[in-house]
Formats: structure tokens, C-alpha cells, sequence
């Protein structure tokens, strides 16, 4: 299978040879969640899990079974699976590229699984592999996610990491290939400085995404890169307690989307996945407590795709803090059931700080255990 190995690639939607059931399902979901915009439905999921099932006890394990499994893998919240099936994968005669795809998938499913020494020692081995393998410029892909880079600092190899970020950005030659790797492991990198709170550097680092925006304005990525800057010095704020400063910086950028929503006509039509911008604005307000400017931009996430679960949930704890509306929350919270527990009992709503007070509530409860088919 060949693919584009970069950070966009190791998540782009397999280009299949053949047809497949699989497949077929897994777009009827997509499609259902972000061109319906509705809640999909869960036999869905549940009939290709069975299909998935049947195709890995077939030996040797097709590429094509193997990257619609780890999609299917991603809406089921399968961490554990694609661990087992990609390793087994690996003992199978692969392209270099398809080898690269595998282990990194690997890498990331363990840091999902929150078992971090792993994480740390294959990430590690994928490193040394790939530089047996790739020039510098087209492997920063291997230490770019911002989910695995957490795990380093967890085990408290936050400053390891930071290194091997120094010594291969220095040696990568900045391409145009490579500038949404660059960014990816540039936007890291200042998660990382800010998560030790070297915050100094995170602004640095807030300023070279910036200027690599800027090597292409008409670069397909600009947005997302302009506005991401953004969100990190959003971050870097709220650490300092800079609160005028984070509020400044959310209607800013806010209002930068909507003016950039109105430029959408049937002619220039809105990007598939234009409601990310909106959703991780949302996010970094409302992880910032922000919440009655969280609150409208999750909402127009959901005018715009079927979100995420935590694009539901969080818009539930910022109601709830705001409204204490039961009529508003508890459909909400029963939508993120929906998407992130495929309708069974799902309580991650009890850790967040903002349902302190309703964590045993029992309608907070029934919500959380029953099935929904609207919200």
C-alpha cells in the first residue's frame, strides 16, 4: 500500500485496492458522525469489530485489514487490539514504509494505553530504526505526537526528549514536504517546554511556528498552523495566570474564524475538517476555564460535524458550571456516552472537576448508562 509517510499520512484514510465490508461500514459511520451531523449508529461499529475479527485470524494479515483495523480500532477506543495485531504484522515480510507505519501505530497505541515505559523504550527503537532507514528531514514523524511526548514526562524524560528534539530539528533540512512535521514537533516541543514549566520557551517556540507559517501563506496547513500558535500561547498564559491575556487571545483567534467561516461560498467550499479549528480553540478555553467563551465554540462544532465525545463533554461541564441546566447537560453527556463508550456506562464525566458536585447524582448516572439515539 503505498501512502505519504508523514504525520498526515500515518492517519490518512487508506487508498484500498479492492472493496471491503469493512471499509463500507467504517464510512457509513464517518459519514453518518460528520456529514449527517447525528449521533451514528452503533451496529455499525459492532458488525465491522466482527468482521475485523474474522479477517486477522487469516494468516498472513493483509495490509489493507491492517489499516482499516487500526481505524476501526480508533471509533471502537481499542487500544489494546492493534497492539497485538500490528506486532504480529511486524513478523511479516513488509515494505520499509509499511514497516514505519506499523511500529509508529504501535508507539502510539501504547501511549493511549497509558503504559509509558513501553511507550518510551519502542519509541526509543523506532528512533534508532529510522535513522538506519530515513534522512533526518523525513523522521520527524517518529518523535512528533504530543500524546506520546506526555508519556516522557511522566516518567520524568521530559528533558530527554527536549534533547532529541534539539539534536534531530537541527539536523532535519526544513522542506515543504516536511513543514506540517515541522509544526507537529515545533507545537510538541512547546507543550512539553510549558508542561515543565520552562514557559519562556514555549513562547519561543509560539514564534518559529509562526514563522513557518509564513514560508507559505497559500500553504493548505496556514490556518491551522497560524491558529495553533495561538492555542499555545493560550497554554502558556493560563500557566503564568496571565487571564486577561488567555481571554484577549480566545476572542482574537475566535473571531479570526468566523471571519474566515464567511469566505466559505458554494464555489470555495469550507474544509471537511474545519470544525477542528473551532473544537480545539474550544478545548484550550475551557481547559483554561474559560468557560462562557468555551461554550460557543464547541456549539459551533456541532453546527459544523458531529464532533467528538469530549467536544460533548466538555461542553456539558461548561454549561453545567455556567447554567446548571439539566436539560441542557444530561443530553449532552448521554451524546458523549454515545460516541466515546458505544452507548454502554462511561463515568469519565465524574473526573472532571466541573461535576463535583453531581458525581453520584443518579440522574448524572442514568445518563451516563443508557443508549441514545439523538441528542
Amino acid at each position: 500500500m503505498s501512502f505519504d509517510l508523514t504525520t498526515k499520512g500515518l492517519f490518512v484514510w487508506p487508498a484500498l485496492k479492492r472493496e471491503h465490508v469493512l471499509a463500507d461500514l467504517l464510512k457509513r459511520y464517518r459519514d453518518q458522525l460528520h456529514k449527517e451531523k447525528r449521533l451514528p449508529e452503533h451496529k455499525l461499529l459492532e458488525q465491522a469489530r466482527e468482521i475485523l475479527h474474522q479477517l486477522l485470524a487469516q494468516l498472513p494479515l493483509d495490509e489493507e485489514v491492517a489499516h482499516l483495523g487500526v481505524s476501526l480500532c480508533h471509533y471502537l477506543k481499542e487500544r489494546e487490539l492493534p497492539i497485538l495485531f500490528l506486532s504480529r504484522y511486524l513478523q511479516q515480510p513488509l515494505s520499509t514504509q509499511e514497516e514505519a507505519w506499523a511500529r509508529w501505530h504501535i508507539v502510539d497505541h501504547l501511549a493511549l494505553s497509558k503504559r509509558c515505559i513501553e511507550t518510551i523504550t519502542t519509541q526509543k527503537d523506532l528512533l534508532y530504526w529510522a535513522q538506519l532507514h530515513f534522512p533526518a528531514r523525513d523522521m520527524l514523524w517518529v518523535m512528533n505526537d504530543a500524546t506520546q511526548a506526555l508519556c516522557w514526562i511522566q516518567k520524568e524524560q521530559g528533558e530527554q526528549w527536549l534533547q532529541i528534539f534539539s539534536d534531530l530539528f537541527e539536523r532535519a533540512e526544513a522542506t515543504a514536504k516536511n513543514r506540517h512535521d515541522r509544526f507537529c514537533y515545533l507545537r510538541t516541543a512547546g507543550i512539553v517546554c510549558e508542561q515543565l514549566k520552562r514557559v519562556d520557551e514555549t513562547f519561543v517556540l509560539t514564534e518559529r511556528i509562526r514563522q513557518l507559517a509564513q514560508e507559505d501563506p497559500n500553504w493548505e496547513f496556514y490556518l491551522e498552523t497560524f491558529t495553533e500558535a495561538f492555542h499555545l500561547e493560550i497554554r502558556a498564559h493560563h500557566q503564568l495566570q496571565h487571564i486577561d491575556e488567555v481571554r484577549r487571545l480566545g476572542s482574537l483567534v475566535s473571531g479570526l474564524l468566523e471571519k474566515t467561516s464567511a469566505t466559505f461560498t458554494s464555489e470555495t467550499a469550507m474544509p471537511e475538517n474545519f470544525w477542528v479549528r473551532y473544537h480545539n480553540l474550544g478545548a484550550q478555553l475551557y481547559f483554561a476555564r474559560q468557560y462562557d467563551l468555551a461554550i460557543p465554540l464547541f456549539r459551533r462544532t456541532l453546527e459544523l460535524s458531529g464532533g467528538t465525545a469530549h467536544t460533548y463533554l466538555w461542553l456539558a461541564a461548561s454549561l453545567w458550571t455556567q447554567t446548571k441546566d439539566r436539560d441542557q447537560v444530561l443530553p449532552l453527556l448521554s451524546a458523549a456516552t454515545h460516541l466515546y463508550a458505544g452507548g454502554k456506562s462511561w463515568t469519565q464525566y465524574r473526573e472532571q472537576p466541573e461535576f463535583e458536585d453531581v458525581r453520584d447524582d443518579q440522574e448524572f448516572l442514568q445518563a451516563v448508562a443508557t443508549r441514545t439515539s439523538a441528542v
